[in-house]
């Protein structure tokens, strides 16, 4: 088994757990090693902490960037729920309203998934 067809299967699992698609990805990406190289840099970004931080400071504009940024990206990278959730956030913050707790929950456990799964990636590379 080549290195790629082990790091497609693991990263499959990772899909799966994000209610994610790897194919879909692969398909605008072309390459298995860039979705790795993308993935493992998903945590580095600052976003989502900036949407919340601008949340606390009542910058809805700043925390909407913050929002559409995690938006793009998790869309980018296939992970639907999370980007879903991500857009629904970015309806809220440009028609100038604060996201509901529930809302952000639903973002919050997203994120998390994801960050759980790439973890666990990490792990079993």
């Amino acid at each position: 088994m080549e290195h790629s067809d082990a790091v497609k299967i693991t990263l499959s699992k990772l899909y799966e757990s994000v209610g994610g698609n790897l194919n879909d990805v692969l398909e605008r990406l072309d390459d298995i090693e860039i979705v790795e190289q993308f993935v493992l840099r998903f945590p580095d970004d600052l976003s989502y902490t900036l949407l919340f931080h601008k949340l606390q400071e009542n910058d809805l504009k700043s925390a909407f960037h913050a929002a559409h940024t995690l938006k793009g990206m998790s869309h980018s990278l296939g992970f639907d729920h999370l980007g879903n959730c991500a857009t629904n956030l970015c309806e809220q913050l440009r028609e100038g309203v604060t996201p509901s707790a529930v809302l952000l929950h639903q973002l919050k456990t997203e994120y998390d998934c994801v960050i759980e799964a790439i973890d666990k990636f990490k792990e079993n590379r």
